[in-house]
Protein backbone atom coordinates (compact mmCIF):
# COMPACT_ATOMS: atom_id res chain seq x y z
CA UNK A 1 0.00 0.00 0.00
CA UNK A 2 1.50 3.35 -1.02
CA UNK A 3 1.17 6.09 1.55
CA UNK A 4 1.28 9.71 0.35
CA UNK A 5 4.17 11.54 1.90
CA UNK A 6 3.18 15.20 1.98
CA UNK A 7 -0.28 15.22 3.52
CA UNK A 8 -0.63 11.63 4.75
CA UNK A 9 -3.92 9.78 5.01
CA UNK A 10 -5.73 12.92 6.18
CA UNK A 11 -5.07 14.55 2.80
CA UNK A 12 -6.24 11.45 0.93
CA UNK A 13 -9.42 11.33 3.03
CA UNK A 14 -10.09 15.02 2.36
CA UNK A 15 -9.61 14.54 -1.39
CA UNK A 16 -12.01 11.58 -1.39
CA UNK A 17 -14.66 13.51 0.51
CA UNK A 18 -14.30 16.50 -1.79
CA UNK A 19 -14.56 14.33 -4.92
CA UNK A 20 -17.65 12.54 -3.62
CA UNK A 21 -19.23 15.85 -2.59
CA UNK A 22 -18.51 17.39 -5.97
CA UNK A 23 -19.94 14.35 -7.76
CA UNK A 24 -23.11 14.47 -5.67
CA UNK A 25 -23.40 18.22 -6.19
CA UNK A 26 -23.10 17.79 -9.95
CA UNK A 27 -25.57 14.92 -9.92
CA UNK A 28 -28.01 16.97 -7.89
CA UNK A 29 -27.90 19.92 -10.28
CA UNK A 30 -28.39 17.69 -13.33
CA UNK A 31 -31.13 15.48 -11.95
CA UNK A 32 -33.27 17.80 -9.84
CA UNK A 33 -36.02 19.75 -11.53
CA UNK A 34 -35.90 23.48 -10.84
CA UNK A 35 -38.50 26.20 -11.03
CA UNK A 36 -37.43 29.35 -12.84
CA UNK A 37 -39.39 32.56 -12.39
CA UNK A 38 -39.61 35.07 -15.25
CA UNK A 39 -40.96 38.61 -14.80
CA UNK A 40 -40.59 42.22 -15.90
CA UNK A 41 -39.87 44.93 -13.40
CA UNK A 42 -41.25 48.49 -13.36
CA UNK A 43 -38.52 49.65 -15.81
CA UNK A 44 -39.45 46.93 -18.28
CA UNK A 45 -36.33 44.81 -17.66
CA UNK A 46 -36.77 41.06 -18.02
CA UNK A 47 -35.58 39.02 -15.00
CA UNK A 48 -34.98 35.30 -14.46
CA UNK A 49 -34.51 33.89 -10.96
CA UNK A 50 -34.91 30.79 -8.85
CA UNK A 51 -36.78 32.90 -6.28
CA UNK A 52 -40.16 34.50 -6.98
CA UNK A 53 -40.35 38.29 -7.31
CA UNK A 54 -41.53 40.31 -4.31
CA UNK A 55 -44.92 41.06 -5.86
CA UNK A 56 -45.45 37.38 -6.77
CA UNK A 57 -46.43 38.01 -10.42
CA UNK A 58 -44.19 35.86 -12.56
CA UNK A 59 -44.32 33.10 -15.11
CA UNK A 60 -42.92 29.80 -13.88
CA UNK A 61 -41.00 27.30 -15.96
CA UNK A 62 -39.70 23.87 -14.98
CA UNK A 63 -36.23 22.99 -16.25
CA UNK A 64 -33.93 20.00 -15.89
CA UNK A 65 -36.60 17.43 -15.17
CA UNK A 66 -35.42 14.08 -13.85
CA UNK A 67 -37.54 11.98 -16.22
CA UNK A 68 -34.59 11.43 -18.54
CA UNK A 69 -33.71 7.68 -18.28
CA UNK A 70 -30.01 8.32 -18.91
CA UNK A 71 -29.88 10.82 -16.06
CA UNK A 72 -31.65 8.43 -13.69
CA UNK A 73 -29.32 5.60 -14.74
CA UNK A 74 -26.27 7.80 -14.20
CA UNK A 75 -27.58 8.85 -10.79
CA UNK A 76 -27.99 5.21 -9.75
CA UNK A 77 -24.45 4.46 -10.97
CA UNK A 78 -23.06 7.38 -8.96
CA UNK A 79 -24.92 6.23 -5.85
CA UNK A 80 -23.53 2.71 -6.29
CA UNK A 81 -20.01 4.10 -6.79
CA UNK A 82 -20.36 6.26 -3.68
CA UNK A 83 -21.45 3.23 -1.66
CA UNK A 84 -18.59 1.14 -3.04
CA UNK A 85 -16.13 3.93 -2.21
CA UNK A 86 -17.51 4.08 1.31
CA UNK A 87 -16.99 0.33 1.75
CA UNK A 88 -13.44 0.58 0.33
CA UNK A 89 -12.64 3.43 2.72
CA UNK A 90 -13.88 1.40 5.69
CA UNK A 91 -11.81 -1.60 4.63
CA UNK A 92 -8.73 0.57 4.09
CA UNK A 93 -9.27 2.17 7.49
CA UNK A 94 -9.48 -1.20 9.26
CA UNK A 95 -6.39 -2.47 7.40
CA UNK A 96 -4.47 0.67 8.36
CA UNK A 97 -5.53 0.29 12.01
CA UNK A 98 -4.40 -3.35 12.01
CA UNK A 99 -1.05 -2.42 10.46
CA UNK A 100 -0.61 0.32 13.07
CA UNK A 101 -1.30 -2.19 15.88
CA UNK A 102 1.21 -4.66 14.39
CA UNK A 103 3.82 -1.92 14.03
CA UNK A 104 3.23 -0.92 17.66
CA UNK A 105 3.73 -4.50 18.86
CA UNK A 106 6.92 -4.84 16.79
CA UNK A 107 8.26 -1.54 18.11
CA UNK A 108 7.61 -2.63 21.72
CA UNK A 109 9.30 -5.98 21.10
CA UNK A 110 12.25 -4.18 19.50
CA UNK A 111 12.59 -1.83 22.51
CA UNK A 112 12.46 -4.78 24.91
CA UNK A 113 15.06 -6.73 22.94
CA UNK A 114 17.41 -3.74 22.80
CA UNK A 115 17.03 -3.14 26.54
CA UNK A 116 17.72 -6.81 27.27
CA UNK A 117 20.83 -6.77 25.05
CA UNK A 118 22.10 -3.58 26.66
CA UNK A 119 21.54 -5.02 30.12
CA UNK A 120 23.38 -8.25 29.22
CA UNK A 121 26.31 -6.40 27.65
CA UNK A 122 26.71 -3.81 30.41
CA UNK A 123 26.19 -5.82 33.57
CA UNK A 124 29.16 -7.38 35.31
CA UNK A 125 27.31 -10.36 36.73
CA UNK A 126 23.98 -10.94 34.95
CA UNK A 127 21.32 -12.48 37.10
CA UNK A 128 17.68 -13.46 36.96
CA UNK A 129 14.98 -14.75 39.26
CA UNK A 130 14.27 -18.48 38.81
CA UNK A 131 10.96 -20.35 39.30
CA UNK A 132 11.56 -20.71 43.04
CA UNK A 133 11.90 -16.93 43.37
CA UNK A 134 15.62 -17.13 44.05
CA UNK A 135 18.26 -14.94 42.46
CA UNK A 136 20.48 -16.92 40.12
CA UNK A 137 23.68 -15.71 38.45
CA UNK A 138 24.45 -16.88 34.93
CA UNK A 139 27.82 -18.03 33.64
CA UNK A 140 29.62 -16.55 30.63
CA UNK A 141 28.49 -19.28 28.19
CA UNK A 142 24.85 -18.73 29.02
CA UNK A 143 25.39 -14.96 28.91
CA UNK A 144 26.91 -15.24 25.40
CA UNK A 145 23.97 -17.41 24.33
CA UNK A 146 21.44 -14.87 25.66
CA UNK A 147 23.31 -12.00 23.96
CA UNK A 148 23.16 -13.88 20.65
CA UNK A 149 19.45 -14.58 21.12
CA UNK A 150 18.76 -10.92 21.92
CA UNK A 151 20.78 -9.79 18.88
CA UNK A 152 18.84 -12.24 16.67
CA UNK A 153 15.57 -10.80 18.00
CA UNK A 154 16.78 -7.27 17.24
CA UNK A 155 17.81 -8.27 13.72
CA UNK A 156 14.41 -9.91 13.20
CA UNK A 157 12.10 -7.24 14.67
CA UNK A 158 13.95 -3.93 14.45
CA UNK A 159 14.09 -2.10 11.17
Amino acid sequence: MIMPMRYGWRGVRLAQVLCCGLALLCAGTVVDAATVYKWKDADGKLHFSDKPPPDGTAETTQIGTSRDPYTQERLEQMKAEAEANSVRREVAKSVAEEQAREAEVLAAHCRDSRAKLESLENSRRPQFINEQGEREFIDEDKRAQWIKTAQDEIDKHCR
